[in-house]
This record gives structure tokens, sequence and C-alpha cells, in this order.
């Protein structure tokens, strides 16, 4: 009887500790998605309005460092590059997902980048734009003081942004 009471903790141990780890590690990792919202109306707002863009007006908020990440960047790529590992606003379920072997891929199409806004060591924005207001030309890491772009607006419809620090 004790045999099958130890054996019953132990299952149940088993199963229970990797469901807090991973409950723990969403928690830590999670940003919030506070930002997102004023972000992109301010973005659309600036991208309509002049022919300049100063990132640092557009995001208010407290950010050091801002990433471009073009389309076809997987996970991995994205947070070897930033240096930390973060989760987007999508939700427990949503997590699992990006942590899995589905989720490595987040842009993986031609009409969709990714800008990710980091404040010392945390991501504070994490937002997947479509290409209407196109980054492209900023691969890689700007700081808030060199995020200005001049917009050239195409034919199309697209505003390219293009970094002039």
């Amino acid at each position: 009887m004790k045999r099958r009471r130890y054996a019953s903790a132990v299952a149940a141990l088993l199963i229970v500790a990797p469901v807090v780890v991973s409950l723990l590690h969403y928690g830590f990792t999670r940003v919030d998605d506070a930002y997102e919202s004023p972000f992109r109306r301010s973005l659309a707002e600036a991208a309509s309005g002049g022919d300049v863009l100063d990132m640092a007006t557009v995001a208010p908020f407290d950010w050091d460092r801002m990433y471009m990440f073009p389309p076809y960047t997987t996970r991995d790529q994205m947070e070897d590059t930033v240096g930390t590992k973060w989760t987007p606003p999508v939700g427990y379920v949503g997590y699992l997902i990006h942590r899995s072997e589905f989720g490595r891929h987040v842009l993986n199409d031609d009409s969709v980048h990714k800008l990710v806004f980091v404040h010392g060591d945390d991501v504070v924005l994490d937002i997947t734009l479509d290409r209407t207001v196109d980054f492209a030309s900023s691969r890689g890491m700007v700081l808030r003081d060199e995020a200005r772009y001049t917009l050239e607006r195409m034919e199309d419809g697209r505003v390219v942004a293009r970094n002039t620090p």
C-alpha cells in the first residue's frame, strides 16, 4: 500500500513539475502588450503625415534599441540576435506553440516583418507588422538616438522607411 502511494506521488510530481516549470518560464519571458495598440496608432499617424519618422516619438515608452527582422527570420535567429528569449503576448497556449517546432517560423510570409524594442535586457514590445510601412532597409539593431527615418511613398501604397541617423 505504501508503495502504491509512493508511486502515485512520484507520478503526480513527474506530471506536475514540467507544467509548473513551463508556467514559470512563460511568466518570466512573456512580453506585455500594453504598448502594441498605441504604437500601431502612432506609427500609422506618423507614416501618413510627414516625410520623417522619429521612432522615439512614435514609441515613447522606455527602450534603448530596436531590432528589425525581415520575413523568414526564425524565432531562434531573433533570440540569438537580441541575446535573450521572450514570448510575444499570445497567452499560455500560444506560448506552448511558440516554443514548439510550429512556432519556429513566425515570419513565414513576404508581407510581414517584425520590430522588437528592448530596454536593458528586457523585450518591451514585440510587434509583427505588415509592410505597408516597410522598415526592411533598417535590418539589424538601431539605437534609440539613431532611430530616425526618411519616408518614401511608393506607387503601390507602401511607405518605405529608410534609416537616417
